[in-house]
C-alpha cells in the first residue's frame, strides 16, 4: 500500500493507492536498528551516522519487506556496519557493491581515549623510573 487518504470529519477511506511490483524491478527500502540499548557505544552517548537511510533493492519475490534490518547490539564507537551484515530476503538484492559502508558508530571525542593522553603517561612513569635511577647513583658513591 503506497497511500491511504482518508475523510477529514468520519476517517473513512476514501481512495487507497497500491503499488505492485514486476519482478526486476528496484524498490527504495528503508533500514531500521535493532537492539540499540544493547550498544555500548550508544549508552556512553554515541549515535548511529546513517550512510544508507534506504536502499535501493532489485526484488525478484512478491514479498518485499517493509524494512532492511540491522543489529547494533555491542558494536562501540568507532564500529562499522557494512552490507554484508544486512539479511536480506531471498528474491532481494542490493544494488550498491559489496563491502559498502552502510552506517557506523559515532560520538563525540571523549568517547575515544586519545593517543596523546596515553602518550604523557607513559613518559611520565619513564621519570620516575629515572628518577629511581638516580637515586640508585647515589647510594652506591657512599
Amino acid at each position: 500500500m503506497r497511500d491511504v487518504q482518508l475523510d477529514p470529519v468520519t476517517d473513512v477511506p476514501i481512495a487507497v493507492n497500491f503499488l505492485r511490483y514486476k519482478p526486476g524491478r528496484t524498490a527504495s527500502i528503508p533500514i531500521t536498528y535493532l537492539n540499540e540499548e544493547g550498544s555500548p557505544g550508544l549508552k556512553r552517548g554515541g549515535y548511529i551516522n546513517h550512510i544508507y537511510h534506504a536502499l535501493d533493492c532489485t526484488i525478484f519475490t512478491d514479498n518485499i519487506p517493509a524494512t532492511l534490518q540491522i543489529d547494533v547490539n555491542g558494536l562501540h564507537v568507532g564500529d562499522k556496519v557494512y552490507l554484508e551484515s544486512i539479511k536480506f530476503p531471498e528474491g532481494v538484492t542490493a544494488n550498491i557493491p559489496e563491502g559498502s559502508l552502510v552506517a557506523k558508530i559515532a560520538g563525540r571525542r571523549g568517547l575515544i581515549p586519545r593517543v596523546e593522553a596515553v602518550a604523557e603517561e607513559v613518559v611520565e612513569q619513564k621519570e620516575e623510573e629515572d628518577d629511581d635511577e638516580e637515586f640508585d647513583d647515589w647510594n652506591d658513591i657512599f
